[in-house]
């Protein structure tokens, strides 16, 4: 009984010896299959990774060399394992580039048996240069990091080829760089700008005084020249024979016309001056028109040109400065008789939807060019002058400028051969902030405000027109 006793138990434990054996081979075939399992998938992650990812002992031999790193280093994996890391730097920095790799990867606290106790595999961000198979060097990034297992380092760098973000850093940099340079001349550029700015401002102020001063100083002795001709030519003084007449004659026409000038100047000073004083107050139009024509009808007589006006509907009655307008008037007409080659000169208004009007002075000329539009309205600029259409180069620029002091315009159309037609637009009314005369003027009735100018000179010729192919 006892013997049967003891065989059961020798068996019992032989197959709780057997149990144990085969779970533990379980266990061990368990854990294999994780490893396997582990082991590919890291395969695929390395093999499939972007950046080149290399493995190598505290030697230097390498022990893994991604696909990455193949297209990195333009070398086969199959050259690169067992090959020393130091390979793949230049030459002249193999051993200093190795040590920083070596050291970086390394935390500070590391002992001989543990690279990084606290923070195991701990990665430091290195910038060195790379060297390709074929000899060439370029720019790379890469993060260290160091296992050490039982006394045996490794080392894993994860190496990123930064090329193209060298080259865009340089090309920002020197964008950069030329845009610092471009902005420090425009400073200049614009400092010198403001300091000819300046002086121009100060020139042209001081020009405006000048010729201010000039025009008011220079119309005693040309009025004296003017009253003294007159006198002459009246014989008060006693008979002139013929040849001292034509020399009188032409002595009071240069006086005359140098008068004009120095009345023209004076006005194209105030005007840039701002010291035109505007009286505004009732204008009626067609009657302002048929006013002027009995002033330039003589002049008209003179060169043979028929005077005629065609208004569209009824009158039209604007707020604005009679003095200046029949001064624009006066200039446009005088203009159109000098150039007009002895043909009918017409005048023609029409209100416009707004209560303002439009009147336009046509001629049967020689025309302008299309280049000397513009040019016409330019300071002391004629074009084809001649003896016959004497001038000083700026009645139709105070003209302009007067317009636009009014808040019109005045505008040009000419085609050579054909003739021209100059276009005065006025609104209803030219009253602004900066007009001076106040409501009292523009009343219906209310007398007509002086203004400071001088009176337009009579005759004022189109002096920016030529006679024959540019007016």
């Amino acid at each position: 009984m006892f013997v049967d006793l003891y065989q059961k138990q020798r068996q019992l434990a032989a197959q709780a010896d057997m149990i144990r054996a085969s779970d533990r081979r379980d266990l061990e075939l368990r854990h294999m299959r994780e490893i396997y399992e582990s082991e590919a998938r890291f395969s695929e992650i390395v093999g499939s990774a972007m950046d080149a990812i290399v493995v190598f002992d505290a030697d230097g031999a390498i022990s893994l060399f991604n696909a990455a790193a193949e297209r990195m280093f333009c070398t086969k994996v199959e050259s690169a394992v067992g090959a020393n890391v130091t390979g793949f730097f230049p030459e002249a920095t193999r051993r200093d580039t190795l040590e920083r790799i070596c050291h970086l990867s390394v935390d500070p606290v590391a002992t001989d048996t543990n690279c990084a106790p606290e923070l195991p595999a701990a990665e430091h961000v290195l910038a060195f240069t790379g060297l390709r198979e074929s000899g060439e060097q370029f720019p790379i990034e890469a993060t260290a990091s160091c296992l050490d297992v039982r006394g045996k380092r490794t080392y894993t760098l994860i190496v990123r080829d930064i090329s193209e973000r060298r080259r865009a850093e340089e090309s920002l940099r020197q964008q950069a760089e030329s845009l610092a340079k471009a902005m420090a001349e425009l400073k200049g550029l614009n400092d010198e700008l403001g300091e000819r700015q300046a002086e121009l401002e100060r020139a042209m102020a001081a020009r405006s005084r000048f010729y201010a001063s000039m025009s008011h100083e220079l119309r005693t002795p040309i009025n004296a020249v003017l009253g003294y001709s007159t006198l002459l030519l009246e014989n008060i003084y006693g008979p002139l024979n013929e040849k001292q007449a034509e020399g009188i004659t032409r002595t009071h026409k240069a006086a005359k016309h140098l008068l004009e000038l120095v009345n023209d100047v004076l006005d194209l000073s105030k005007i840039e001056a701002g010291k035109i004083d505007l009286r505004l107050q009732p204008v009626h139009f067609p009657q302002l028109i048929d006013d002027l024509f009995v002033t330039v009808r003589p002049l008209a007589d003179q060169y043979g040109s028929p005077l005629a006006l065609e208004h569209t509907g009824e009158p039209v009655k604007v707020v604005s400065d009679p003095r200046r307008l029949r001064q624009i008037l006066l200039n446009l007409l005088s203009n159109a008789i000098k150039f007009g080659r002895g043909r009918p000169i017409r005048v023609w208004s029409t209100p416009t939807p707004e209560g303002g009007i439009v009147i336009e002075v046509r001629d049967e000329g020689e025309g302008i060019a299309a280049v000397d539009l513009e040019k016409i309205f330019d300071e002391f600029v004629q074009l084809g002058k001649t003896q016959l259409t004497e001038g000083t180069g700026l009645g139709l620029p105070i003209s302009r400028r007067l317009a636009e002091m009014l808040h019109g315009t005045l505008e040009v159309e000419s085609e050579l051969g054909v003739g021209s037609v100059f276009r005065l637009t006025l609104p209803p009314s030219g009253e602004s902030s900066n007009v001076r005369g106040g409501k009292a003027a523009a009343s219906e009735g209310g007398k007509p405000a002086s203004s400071t100018a001088p009176p337009p000179p009579s005759g004022t010729a189109r002096d920016n027109a030529s006679s024959a192919a540019a007016r």
